[in-house]
Formats: structure tokens, sequence, C-alpha cells
């Protein structure tokens, strides 16, 4: 009766159950609020994760391109899931890769366990997905025709307006806790990915250290 849909309505308010229209990861939205506790500096963490899952999404199987990896970094007014707005800083990165159909997209950043990486791949989905998306206000994953949005353990999967190649990550980070475009310029530098083009806020960024063959993603 009335009460029971009014304490669904509470969880759903306070982030415990999903919207009607929403999916559930099965873990309490609470848990995400310690994820960047095992890093040792998440700001650049981030970008090392984004720009590892990037570049191997434009590998060897990729359309002939200009292989870019395109990152943003801007304050803006958001509005989350439950209609709440703030001000918060969108981070995003989009690659030009192959993109993913849905079961992929599922398992690369809606289910917990498990990569998909391929042969020559850099690090995992497993743990990365834990910064990229989970703690943050709210998150937006365009790939091929697809869009899923969330945040925490609620996700919805829709058909895009409008398809693109590839795949643009995009969250909303608290302004008050939240990385950079010098973060991501710090990251980049120490990068040696010689056959990408980075851009941060429409500039390339190169590598301006020498990186050995097989550290070509600075660790943090």
């Amino acid at each position: 009766g009335s009460t029971v849909r009014a304490l669904v309505q509470q969880g759903v308010e306070n982030g415990l159950v999903p919207n009607a229209d929403m999916e559930a990861m099965g873990y309490d939205p609470r848990y995400f609020t310690g994820l960047l506790d095992g890093y040792l500096h998440w700001e650049m963490a981030w970008f090392r994760e984004v720009i590892q899952n990037a570049r191997d999404a434009i590998g060897p199987n990729a359309p002939d391109g200009p292989r870019t990896i395109d990152i943003v970094c801007r304050i803006e007014s958001y509005t989350d899931v439950d209609g709440v707005t703030v001000d918060a800083m969108r981070v995003e990165c989009a690659d030009d890769g192959n993109g993913m159909d849905e079961p992929t997209l599922r398992n690369a950043f809606l289910m917990f366990g498990g990569s998909m990486k391929p042969p020559g791949g850099f690090g995992g989905f497993g743990d990365a997905k834990g910064l990229i998306i989970l703690p943050w206000l709210g998150y937006e994953i365009h790939t091929s025709d697809l869009v899923a949005r969330g945040r925490h353990n609620r996700f919805r999967i829709e058909q895009a307006r409008e398809r693109r190649s590839g795949t643009r990550v995009t969250v909303w980070m608290p302004v008050s806790k939240a990385t950079t475009p010098e973060n991501a310029i710090a990251f980049i530098e120490r990068c040696n990915l010689p056959e990408i083009r980075i851009l941060v806020n429409g500039k390339t960024v190169r590598a301006t250290l020498a990186a050995k063959a097989e550290h070509r993603i600075q660790q943090f």
C-alpha cells in the first residue's frame, strides 16, 4: 500500500534502490565512496586508467584514422539522476576506436570482475571501472549507438540520439574533490605513446620524459 510505496521512494531518494527505470549493481552505494583510498595519487590515476582503455580501443583493429584521445576538463552545472543540480567538474575522455556493443559495455563498465582486454593491452577493466565512473556525482558512457548514464550503483542504458565512432566516457566530480587538466597534462608528459595524439582541452600534449617501451604507461 501507501506505506510500502513511501519506503521504496525513500530508498530511491537515499540511493539504496534503483529508480523504476534504472538497473542496479549488486553493491551498496556507500561502498563506492571509499574507492579512492586505494590510490596513491588518484587525480593522475584517473587519467592513467581512461588513457589505457582508450589506447587499447584504438589498437591495431581500430578504423583507419588519426588515432586520437581527446580529454576535456571544465566546470559546469550538473543535474544528477535524482534531479539535484550542483556545480561540478566535467571530465571526459573520448577515443576514435571501434566502440562497444551492449554486452561489452556492461562487462567493461557496469559489472565487477573480469577483463576483456586484448592481448598486449594495459591493465584490466576490473579495478579501473571502480575509479573511472563509480565514486562520482554521475557518469555517461556514449559508445556506438548506446548511452549508459548513472550514479554509483544505479544506471540505465538507452539508444543514443546520434551514433559515434569510438567511446566517450564522461564523469562529473564534486568541485571540491576533482582532478584537473593540469593533472592530465602532468600524466601524459610521463607517457610514451608516440602512435597516438592526445589532446587536453583542445591542445596537443606530448611526452617530455623518455620512457622505456615496457613502461609506456606511467604508474601512480
